[in-house]
């Protein structure tokens, strides 16, 4: 196996926290995208408490944790705050959120996620729209930046007619515009 895979422990509900790391590490990945849910693996108040200490575990077994995973919507500000809050304690470079979409996403299902995953309203016009959406970017790169953080915004496009999914990375992505 290559030596610079990691494993996104999101597509491993159904195991707990212990049995996820010794599947990555007796595997050869090279570290794990720490999924963040109450109800799957890590919750965020806990990453909150005690991250430095859960890095520390982590890397005891070999592995590195370069992205926690979760599935916050970009427009929750007080939950978005908290994992990038969190991804600083625990100096993991990277935090993934949830773009905005129009429908239930495959992804929620197979990660057990019982909420709809956000979206804005349809009957927008679509300038009005893309302003929003423009504006709560720049303010979550901004956030992000001032935290040494990257957050990664990930959406999927059931449109098409092979599943896509689209990931952007909020730093950055209006300081070249």
């Amino acid at each position: 196996m290559w030596t610079g895979m990691n494993l996104c422990t999101a597509i491993l509900p159904q195991f707990n926290f212990e049995e996820v790391l010794e599947i990555a590490t007796t595997s050869g990945f090279k570290g794990i995208e720490l999924r963040v849910n109450h109800d799957h693996h890590i919750a965020l108040d806990d990453l909150l408490t005690s991250g430095q200490f859960l890095r520390r575990r982590i890397q005891h077994v070999g592995l590195d944790v370069p992205v926690l995973t979760s599935y916050l919507p970009m427009e929750d500000d007080e939950s978005v705050d908290r994992l990038i809050r969190a991804a600083q304690i625990m100096e993991v470079p990277m935090a993934r959120v949830v773009l905005p979409r129009g429908c239930h996403a495959a992804v929620a299902k197979r990660a057990h996620i019982n909420e709809i995953i956000p979206s804005y309203e349809a009957s927008q016009d679509p300038q009005p729209l893309m302003g929003t959406l423009r504006r709560q970017l720049r303010v979550l790169e901004r956030k992000a930046f001032r935290a040494g953080v990257q957050l990664l915004g990930t959406s999927k496009n059931r449109r098409l007619k092979r599943e896509t999914f689209c990931e952007i990375s909020i730093q950055g992505v209006f300081s070249q515009v």
